[in-house]
């Protein structure tokens, strides 16, 4: 049976109010740059872009963590907050957060000027978390079933992975982060085994831990498999991009 092609999703900018906004006007190049990212990303989501909070002091302000997103983008994560913050107060994106799920939603505020005309208001009164939702149900799965605040998570031990190279088609781009993921989401399955391993009794919990042992082992063995493709796969499109 043959794959199901993702519907490709488009946002709109008007060529006249473009050259003459005051978004352009007022914004240095870098600036609309994120702009642009910042709509392309929205688009996904029903004009929303999700930003997982930092691991704060108990008591402490949440406060929003730019460094995947930044990461993902290919970008500067001290130009990426710079610029969120920009947007915000200058009224393009509006911010709200959800406790439970330790997330930060900007919503941009006028969503129907880049959406065609049969899309206007179908999001703008649903809250963020929703729009995201039936946006993600509507495409038959989000994007490639990677949230952002799934993509390219911080390695939990040794170095990280190195970063995708640019200039290469979308298509390898895609793969290489897939695999990425994959390694990281394994290397956090580790860490869980083996903070479980440590909690149980090596007279108490023999059989227990004869099987965590085991995990842990075919676990590594996935990991050095998915590491081994990751940097195979990075080497090989750094030389067709250079």
């Amino acid at each position: 049976m043959a794959n199901k092609r993702r519907q490709p999703t488009f946002f709109k900018i008007n060529a006249e109010r473009w050259m003459t906004s005051s978004t352009r006007i007022e914004l240095k190049v870098e600036e609309r740059a994120v702009w642009v990212d910042v709509l392309a990303m929205g688009a996904l989501y029903g004009g929303v872009v999700e930003i997982p909070s930092k691991v704060s002091i108990k008591g402490g302000k949440p406060k929003p963590d730019f460094k995947l997103f930044a990461s993902s983008m290919l970008l500067n994560e001290t130009l990426v907050e710079h610029c969120f913050n920009l947007f915000q107060t200058s009224g393009k994106l509006q911010q709200t957060y959800d406790k439970p799920e330790r997330k930060f939603y900007y919503k941009i505020t006028k969503w129907e000027l880049y959406q065609s005309e049969y899309l206007w208001g179908e999001n703008e009164k649903k809250p963020p978390k929703k729009a995201i939702q039936e946006n993600d149900k509507k495409r038959g799965g989000s994007f490639d079933q990677i949230r952002l605040d799934e993509i390219r998570r911080e390695k939990r031990r040794g170095e990280d992975l190195p970063p995708i190279p640019k200039n290469i088609d979308f298509e390898y781009k895609d793969k290489l982060q897939k695999i990425g993921v994959q390694v990281m989401e394994l290397r956090e399955k580790l860490e869980r085994l083996e903070k479980k391993k440590e909690s149980l009794s090596e007279e108490k919990d023999k059989i227990e831990l004869n099987n965590l042992q085991n995990m842990i082992e075919d676990t590594k063995r996935h990991i050095t498999q998915g590491e081994k493709e990751y940097y195979g796969l990075h080497d090989k499109l750094k030389k067709l991009g250079s």
